[in-house]
């Protein structure tokens, strides 16, 4: 059974530098985001008392973008495809897309809101339990996920803008 995820985030990045610097590194953003947040899923599961029979903890996820769309100056999103290598890790493989969309109401003008929408079907394992520990992994790394791309964008290089 196939599910939605959705997260927000906030940048102070104007919403034109947050187009420009995924225009131009959206592979490097992404990989730099997905790399933390299979650091934490690893970490997570490495400490915990469940089981995820086959789960190979150096395994990494890998990421790949499409371009960014502009739907027009207000509304921007990339989609993107969050893999796992799936004989060695049992984590759900997930399709995204992130919204972006300028902040005008309650903040800043140059603040931009990041929406992440995920589908994914939810990994699977012998026991119930497992299932559902996999499940909340898998929605812990994509918060996770959101939270470092929004972060990354904050300390972007000002070079790039």
């Amino acid at each position: 059974m196939e599910r939605l995820i959705e997260h927000t985030a906030f940048t102070r990045r104007s919403f034109a530098d947050v187009c420009h610097i995924l225009e131009h590194d959206a592979m490097g953003l992404l990989a730099h985001a997905t790399s933390a947040a299979s650091r934490r899923v690893a970490a997570v599961i490495d400490n915990s008392d469940e089981h995820l029979p086959g789960f190979d903890s150096s395994e990494r996820l890998s990421v790949k973008p499409s371009d960014l769309v502009r739907d027009h100056d207000r509304h921007a999103w990339i989609e993107f495809t969050w893999q796992a290598n799936p004989r060695k890790r049992p984590l759900a493989n997930v399709e995204a897309r992130l919204d972006i969309r300028p902040l005008i109401a309650g903040g800043p003008a140059a603040s931009t809101e990041l929406t992440l929408w995920a589908r994914y079907d939810p990994p699977k394992g012998p026991k119930r339990d497992s299932v559902l520990f996999g499940r909340r992994v898998v929605k812990a790394a994509l918060h996770r996920l959101l939270a470092d791309v929004a972060e990354h964008l904050e300390d972007y290089e000002e070079s790039i803008v």
